[in-house]
């Protein structure tokens, strides 16, 4: 029996796919031996390169030597090279991102970060966020000034995957303690001015980002949060910027109760901008999360809070189509209260 191997251009491209799956059954029991891996992410097949930088996700608790070190560097590959993170396939790159977050969490290693870094800009929407998953894994506790520079060079960018993968990148980073909370001023002008970005994916991921990003308390970003909350297009944006200020705002705190009552109403919205924006004025998720909120950040007893939560609950059990969850949660407000 003569041996087949994938790479015959002669092959249809079903059996090239069985044939590279018994190589992908090896890879995936590699957790040492770094040769063979190192030599299948340079396989004529995607589908071997793609299974061996997944395996190399494996090697978490692997201590670090020659063989780790050189799979580190068949990762990372030269400028030159079109293998690891610079693979023409999506996938693969995907893979080999998410490989070197787990090889060298928390170690802030310079390389893997610069690799990371040039992965932010990818044209593909899962390279760039398992690049910037990554980049929060590997950067170290005491912060990485270049990772937090190059997330805000991202909100430049006229594409807006890039802008919303910057303000995600800014949560991960404080997520994680690597960039303090209340720290960094630019990261908290940058986000702010993106609140009002003219995608809405981006607005949201900003109104979640300032949520870690600020001092608890901090006024300027309460009353950016509240005007999303209560002005913004898009009731996604709507909804996370009200979860953001119950997350910033200190208890009886009058700017963000005076909000979160906007956002119960949820009726004085600004007209869609964008195509993308989806309105839905007085939405009853928005309207819940509110509720909520109030809940957090009101004090106990507030009669200006109860008269507002009653004449929702009235309101809503006027009408024909009454939300049930809306309900409840209105109720076991007014219970608790």
């Amino acid at each position: 029996m003569v041996a087949m191997d994938n790479s015959d251009p002669g092959l249809p491209s079903w059996l090239q796919g069985v044939i590279s799956s018994k190589k992908i059954k090896q890879t995936s029991s590699l957790y040492v031996d770094g040769s063979d891996v190192r030599e299948q992410l340079r396989d004529p097949s995607y589908l071997v390169r793609l299974s061996a930088a997944r395996a190399i996700s494996a090697w978490v608790d692997v201590p670090m030597n020659e063989d780790r070190e050189n799979v580190l560097r068949s990762l990372i590959s030269n400028s030159g090279e079109r293998f690891g993170v610079r693979d023409e396939d999506v996938e693969v790159r995907t893979a080999a991102a998410e490989a070197l977050g787990s090889m060298s969490r928390g170690s802030g290693d310079a390389r893997v970060r610069d690799a990371l870094l040039e992965l932010l800009p990818d044209n593909d929407w899962t390279v760039r966020r398992a690049a910037l998953r990554s980049l929060s894994a590997v950067s170290s506790q005491i912060g990485d000034e270049a990772v937090e520079q190059q997330l805000m060079h991202l909100f430049t960018s006229s594409d807006w995957r890039c802008r919303a993968v910057g303000a995600e990148g800014l949560e991960l980073l404080c997520a994680r303690g690597c960039v303090p909370r209340g720290r960094s001023d630019d990261a908290k002008e940058v986000l702010l001015a993106a609140l009002v970005d003219e995608d809405w994916a981006v607005r949201k991921a900003a109104a979640s980002a300032l949520s870690k990003v600020v001092d608890i308390g901090d006024e300027a970003c309460l009353r950016g949060l509240v005007r999303a909350g209560s002005r913004d297009a898009d009731w996604r944006v709507r909804k996370q910027a009200l979860l953001a200020v119950g997350d910033v705002a200190a208890r009886g705190c009058e700017v963000a109760v005076g909000g979160l009552l906007l956002g119960l109403e949820d009726a004085d919205v600004a007209p869609t901008s964008s195509a993308l924006d989806i309105s839905s004025r007085q939405d009853r998720d928005v309207r819940a999360t509110a509720v909520r909120m109030l809940e957090r950040v009101a004090f106990q007893g507030d009669q200006r809070v109860l008269a507002a939560l009653r004449r929702c609950l009235a309101a809503e059990n006027n009408l024909d189509h009454a939300s049930n969850k809306f309900v409840e949660a209105l109720e076991a407000s007014l219970k608790d209260a």
